[in-house]
């Protein structure tokens, strides 16, 4: 394996795991996200533990958080061809991609910075995709903005909208098998990082967005 791309690789997981929510909330309250609400070093606690503590802007500053935490999947993907085979340091197809992918998500949800307890990928998961595959992304975020307008609960959006990206990834990008595979394991993935909330919601105690 070229040592160029293993060093993308890590640079990828690095950035993965730049924990936005945290570094933002020991910013303004100097405390730990993951000692509040949920306890998840994410945008949606970060929502809920900005107005718990009556932050100005908790909205705006909610949508920097989800924005950097969408970014951090999409460039490290979209700019792996630019960076590596435009200056012949490594050839790069879908799969080189999607493993880059992979550890940029790893980052995030498993961040060295805060002792591999970070927050649960879907925002990162979506940027990942959304450059790999950008149509069935947006219809898969479509569907699940959808479910959180009408149930109001984050967590069942999230995970519908990552149950219906391998479909979407089917109708428009059924060419790369990879692809698939990939976003399969990711739902699974997101699955597994939202179990207690799938308890939650069986029990019908799920939190909502307000």
């Amino acid at each position: 394996m070229n040592i160029y791309f293993i060093l993308y690789l890590v640079g990828s997981y690095l950035i993965g795991s730049i924990p936005t929510s945290y570094i933002l909330m020991k910013l303004l309250r100097r405390t730990d996200i993951r000692e509040h609400g949920s306890g998840n070093a994410g945008a949606t606690n970060f929502f809920r533990v900005s107005k718990q503590f009556k932050i100005k802007f908790s909205g705006f500053l909610t949508i920097i958080v989800a924005i950097i935490d969408i970014s951090k999947g999409f460039f490290p993907v979209y700019l792996s061809y630019e960076i590596l085979q435009n200056n012949q340091l490594c050839q790069i197809n879908d799969l080189h991609k999607i493993f880059i992918g992979i550890f940029t998500i790893l980052g995030h949800i498993f961040p060295i910075y805060l002792k591999f307890k970070g927050g649960k990928g879907v925002l990162t998961s979506a940027g990942v995709i959304l450059a790999l595959a950008p149509t069935a992304t947006l219809f898969a975020i479509s569907i699940g903005l959808i479910v959180i307008g009408i149930t109001k609960i984050v967590s069942l959006g999230s995970l519908i909208g990552a149950f219906s990206l391998p479909i979407f990834v089917i109708f428009f990008n059924f060419s790369s098998i990879y692809l698939l595979i990939f976003t399969i394991l990711a739902f699974l993935l997101i699955l597994y990082t939202h179990r207690t909330n799938i308890k939650r919601i069986r029990r019908g105690t799920e939190r909502k967005i307000f």
